[in-house]
């Protein structure tokens, strides 16, 4: 008897039932794997909320340390490139260059040593959280994410940060919109109490590029990103985060309560 026991034990799978074992693991695997791929998305989505809510508090305390939300580009009264300007306590070198939001914020300590480093006589802030998690796809294969503009591509470089300003002022009044607020000079990023609903309207944004300008302009479209199940990660400015499928077409979202 028990040396019948052992031969069954002993007894080599057939060809037949190997094929049947691993048909069986890869029906597994094929389910499996969509739930494991949805995980890992919305893992990446939720650290993409984490980046996107705390560059929204670096312009926030800042806007709460000058009076002011920091400007799209530093430039002078003249629309050009800086030469040697103080702002803020920091002198930008002598050659022309032109900082974006993010390397102001970098330079002044409202984002994190991580984001960036001071190449030459600037800051260049692009780096840790000012990457979406997704753009390592963009990065590996360029143009992959659905833009706002219909059926076309986001626009994407490496040469900005993963997520985009709202530099949108007033439908009605776009002068000097390239300060995102009146005035000219240095001191000219928008008040923030001219943002009368703060908590409906966008901040920043999944994107490509540095800034949001108007919402009629034939390339605003395609500098959103909609990284997440065909929706973009937006915070607006009181900090809080939403998930949006339009911002554009939404309309409010740029502007919505933005007094003169």
């Amino acid at each position: 008897m028990r040396k019948c026991v052992w031969k069954m034990i002993l007894r080599r799978f057939t060809l037949i039932e190997l094929l049947v074992v691993i048909a069986i693991i890869a029906i597994l695997a094929g389910m499996l794997l969509p739930a494991l791929n949805q995980a890992r998305t919305a893992a990446r989505s939720t650290n993409c909320t984490g980046n996107i809510r705390q560059i929204g508090y670096a312009a926030i305390n800042y806007a709460d340390d000058t009076g002011f939300f920091p400007p799209k580009f530093l430039v002078d009264e003249s629309d050009k490139q800086i030469k040697g300007a103080t702002y803020l306590g920091y002198t930008w070198g002598s050659t022309n260059i032109e900082p974006s939001w993010a390397d102001i914020l970098l330079a002044m300590k409202y984002l994190p040593d991580s984001c960036g480093a001071k190449t030459g006589n600037r800051y260049i802030a692009k780096k840790g959280i000012l990457r979406c998690p997704e753009n390592a796809q963009e990065d590996a294969r360029g143009k992959v994410f659905l833009s706002e503009k219909d059926n076309t591509l986001a626009s994407y470089t490496n040469l900005y940060p993963g997520y985009v300003y709202n530099a949108c002022r007033d439908p009605n009044d776009r002068t000097n919109q390239r300060y995102w607020g009146p005035g000219t000079g240095l001191n000219t990023g928008l008040r923030p109490n001219k943002i009368l609903s703060p908590s409906s309207t966008m901040l920043f944004s999944d994107g490509c590029y540095v800034a949001i300008t108007s919402n009629n302009s034939s390339d605003m479209g395609v500098r959103f990103a909609k990284r997440h199940n065909n929706k973009l990660n937006i915070v607006h400015c009181d900090g809080s985060v939403s998930s949006y499928k339009y911002v554009i077409k939404t309309f409010s979202l740029l502007y919505s309560g933005i007094g003169k």
